[in-house]
């Protein structure tokens, strides 16, 4: 019996590796901590107070001029949707003093649903959920998302939690590794 087991330790010993890395890789088997949910709510919700970033184009217009003004310069064009291209969409760009904002608008029915594609910012004069914002530290981001698929020393990236992610942000740090850029990008179907 002891010469079987050692002339198949190795076999044996490939084997339960396999199977670990199988079972870790599987996402219903993937626990959802604490700070999966911190990332999840900064991703989609990064603002405070809520610019929501799905809604009705209408509502939308005046929670973006509610919470941030009028933007200095707004542009907006139709374009064809990248997975349909027999689909509208009519795609904003909202320009504000450290802030860019872009939307998609499908042209599909009477109630059109914007919903945000893109947020870049380089200012800290907006407030940001966790007290994280243009400025902070990295190790502030770290302490407070945790860490990430990319974690370079001037870049760290998180994305959603979700079996497939809807969305991510990406934090690009200066010389003195404070947050100079920080930019969310949703995917839609």
């Amino acid at each position: 019996m002891i010469i079987l087991l050692n002339k198949y330790k190795s076999w044996l010993v490939l084997i339960l590796l396999l199977g670990c890395t199988v079972s870790t890789n599987n996402h219903a088997m993937v626990e959802y901590s604490e700070n999966d949910k911190v990332v999840d709510d900064f991703i989609h919700d990064g603002f405070i107070p809520s610019i929501l970033f799905s809604n009705q184009k209408d509502k939308f217009v005046k929670i973006l001029i509610k919470h941030f003004g009028s933007p200095i310069l707004t542009k907006m064009e139709i374009v064809s949707d990248s997975r349909r291209s027999s689909q509208k969409n009519e795609e904003s760009t909202y320009h504000y003093d450290g802030l860019v904002i872009k939307t998609s608008t499908p042209l599909i029915s009477k109630k059109l649903t914007t919903w945000v594609t893109y947020v870049h910012l380089t200012s800290d004069k907006y407030q940001l959920r966790y007290g994280l914002n243009i400025g902070s530290k990295r190790n502030e981001f770290v302490k407070m998302l945790g860490h990430t698929y990319i974690n370079s020393q001037f870049k760290l990236k998180y994305q959603t939690s979700e079996h497939a992610s809807t969305g991510n942000v990406e934090v690009i740090f200066d010389k003195s590794l404070k947050a100079k850029e920080i930019t969310w990008e949703f995917y839609a179907d």
